[in-house]
């Protein structure tokens, strides 16, 4: 008994502490166990959101993510995943306090230090962007990395450096087909470019690549052939990336089509006579409104290469004010559904309501706009479904249809792989039905508005560029600047699939480009009724 008193003083193991010992590892083991379950399961989570996001599902997988806080309220990834959902949402001042909570938990979460320099972009503040991207490199230079940071330099209009930085991923991943595609995408490709070769290559094993990634490379085929004027190949690669695209919607009457039909029977001539004289008296928007792919971009690129105008981009704004007028915070996020404003919307207004929504876009648009500037424009090409809401609601704002060939806008979003859910660009009937609808929509806006609308005609502007381009400086109301002759020399940032194309001199390359294609176009010729 005394010796064993004396072990425990000692601190000599008994066999009660021996068995304590024993419990207290069997509870560890189970512990570990659990916390390692609880990891597994956050994991798939994160996973199960990341997957929702890939199909625009943002709703669920902020619920999810949200869940998830409760769970591990200090997981980077969690934040890092919510700052991707408000990114794709527009928000953009949440999707950089997403951002920077992950990096502040991870200083070394490269992904979110990268995210966050394409939201500094977004914001109008380059160079900030370049600084994050530098700095993740610095954590982690891998491919990824490397071919993001090759995108903001995209964006920004500097393609040699940003050629480098997508050669550079491929070094470190070979089968790196997004920044191939990219590297096509953003120069005239040669027959011995290594980038075109080495595409060709990886479409010797297409099969062995997910779906989006042989999609991707159909395109910049497509692209490395069109360059190459071997025009039958270019078209065979460019119908497989549509057919590949085609395949992840269900392709039907789009909504939008269904829509546009319907805004001539709400917006009648009498509608405008009523709420005459009423809205926001502001002439500082200027919109620029049509099909994608119509000559939008380089329209505002030539006026935003006014020192008094700011380019905004593709706002989606105008509608999120109509849609939610009392939450202001909602007001930069993506768009919502337009056919809630239907002919009870309509008949509800009043002047109150309409000088609320004309001014709560004003003010939006101007809190991302440099100061000191007169005019802003928004090149969302689909606010042409909003023209006559943007008429009563800013009586004085400018408004330019851009309209071009039909045909040579066909074959143009056929060969654009979009950022955007467009589900109707990757099949030919279907690009024929929204040509369609944008058309005779727009023939209700002139026929009622008349010289309220001013339109500018895409081959017009590049065949006689001076002379188009005074008409349009003073449309919008601006002293004559010689600026606007050169848009290509414009260091903005262009964030739409135009990027390439407004660094480059006005030039008329693509008028009746489409027949090029003829025999591929066809189905799109003979909807329009153009064969």
């Amino acid at each position: 008994m005394l010796k064993s008193h004396n072990r425990a003083l000692q601190g000599e193991p008994t066999k009660m502490n021996r068995k304590q010992r024993r419990q207290n590892s069997k509870q560890q083991k189970q512990k570990n166990f659990t916390d390692f379950q609880k990891r597994d399961l956050i994991t798939q989570a994160i996973n199960t959101g990341a997957e929702l996001i890939k199909f625009n599902k943002l709703g669920e997988a902020e619920t999810l993510y949200k869940n998830l806080l409760q769970h591990d309220p200090g997981h980077p990834e969690i934040y890092y995943s919510l700052g991707v959902i408000a990114h794709k949402r527009k928000d953009f001042p949440a999707a950089l306090n997403f951002m920077n909570r992950a990096i502040t938990i991870d200083p070394k979460h490269h992904k979110a230090i990268v995210a966050a320099g394409f939201i500094k972009l977004d914001l109008g503040k380059p160079e900030e962007a370049i600084e994050y991207c530098e700095k993740s490199l610095k954590i982690d230079r891998n491919a990824d990395n490397t071919a993001l940071y090759g995108t903001v330099l995209k964006l920004l209009g500097r393609f040699d450096e940003s050629e480098k930085m997508y050669l550079e991923a491929i070094s470190y991943n070979p089968d790196h087909i997004l920044a191939y595609k990219d590297i096509i995408s953003a120069k005239k490709v040669t027959e011995d470019d290594q980038s075109f070769l080495g595409a060709k290559a990886l479409y010797d094993r297409i099969d062995e690549f997910e779906d989006e990634d042989q999609i991707r490379l159909n395109f910049a085929l497509g692209k490395a052939y069109y360059d190459l004027k071997d025009y039958d190949q270019s078209f065979k690669h460019y119908k497989d990336g549509n057919d590949g695209k085609a395949r992840q919607y269900r392709l039907s009457q789009d909504s939008l089509q269904g829509y546009a039909q319907k805004l001539p029977r709400i917006f009648t001539p009498n509608a405008f006579k009523r709420f005459e004289n009423m809205g926001y008296e502001d002439d500082t928007p200027i919109f620029i409104v049509g099909m994608p792919r119509s000559g939008t971009t380089l329209t505002e690129q030539i006026i935003a290469s006014h020192p008094e105008v700011h380019g905004a981009g593709e706002l989606t704004s105008f509608l999120n004010c109509a849609l939610h007028p009392d939450e202001p915070e909602k007001h930069g996020l993506s768009g919502g559904n337009d056919t809630r404003v239907n002919a009870k919307y309509v008949n509800d207004l009043d002047d109150d309501i309409l000088t609320t929504l004309g001014k709560n876009y004003v003010d939006y648009a101007r809190s991302i706009s440099p100061h000191g500037i007169n005019k802003i424009v928004d090149k969302m090409p689909f606010n042409f479904l909003r023209v006559g809401l943007i008429k009563l609601a800013l009586p004085n704002a400018k408004i330019i249809y851009a309209r071009r060939n039909p045909m040579d806008i066909g074959l143009s979003v056929y060969r654009q792989l979009f950022a955007e859910d467009m589900p109707w660009a990757y099949d030919l009937e279907q690009i024929g039905k929204m040509l369609q609808s944008c058309d005779t929509l727009m023939q209700h806006w002139q026929d009622v508005l008349g010289d309220h609308i001013y339109v500018s005609n895409y081959e017009d502007l590049v065949q006689t560029p001076e002379e188009e381009t005074r008409k349009l400086i003073d449309y919008c109301g601006l002293k004559w600047d010689d600026a606007c002759l050169s848009p290509h020399k414009n260091t903005r940032s262009v964030k739409t699939a135009s990027f390439a194309q407004v660094r480059a001199p006005i030039n008329t390359k693509s008028v009746e480009g489409w027949r090029r294609f003829e025999k591929g176009l066809k189905p799109l010729a003979d909807f329009l009724d153009m064969s």
